[in-house]
């Protein structure tokens, strides 16, 4: 496992959490509330996801993690500025491609991944539908 995989991950994840913070901070219009309140799925369980690949992907291969305000900085590089769901979306979708191609892992390591992958995967397939992009919605 390459460890500059797993911090890349842990950057991306890292701007996911902010950046769905700005849309919910930053929402208005008709549908003001519920694109509030939907901001704030993209959030949950980010920091066990943070944690876990820290400890289980990084210490558990002998890496030790970065220092806080080194995943910060690379999470205020992916950080788009334009606040909306479609760049969220492609945000996640990027995010997903990082998991896919991490290799060389273990067990718990995949089932990290998979935990991961599965929750944003599923973020992704409600945008989607936010879109019109699934056929019968």
């Amino acid at each position: 496992m390459n460890r500059e995989d797993i911090d890349n991950l842990i950057a991306h994840l890292i701007a996911i959490q902010r950046y769905a913070k700005d849309i919910h901070y930053n929402c208005s219009g008709p549908n003001f509330y519920g694109n509030h309140e939907f901001a704030d799925r993209f959030t949950v369980d980010m920091d066990d996801f943070i944690d876990s690949l820290n400890e289980v992907c990084l210490l558990g291969h002998c890496y030790k993690p970065l220092h806080s305000s080194e995943y910060l900085e690379k999470a205020s590089k992916i950080i788009p500025f334009e606040m909306n769901f479609k760049t969220l979306k492609q945000l996640c979708v990027e995010t997903l491609d990082i998991i896919e191609g991490i290799k060389g892992i273990w067990r718990g390591d995949e089932d990290l991944l998979g935990t991961i992958s599965r929750a944003i995967q599923n973020n992704v397939g409600l945008l989607n539908i936010m879109f019109g992009q699934i056929e019968g919605y």
